[in-house]
């Protein structure tokens, strides 16, 4: 079970960092097309 967590732990903590930084982008008043262009992948 640990090395299962150690293998996804990486991508766990991307989503929420990402999650986090279109939340933070959107209480700040930036638009939905800013934080969309700032967090994808294109």
């Amino acid at each position: 079970m640990r090395e299962k967590l150690y293998f996804i732990r990486l991508p766990i903590l991307l989503v929420v960092l990402f999650f986090v930084g279109r939340l933070a982008l959107g209480a700040a008043g930036d638009s939905y097309e800013f934080g969309n262009r700032l967090f994808s992948r294109r």
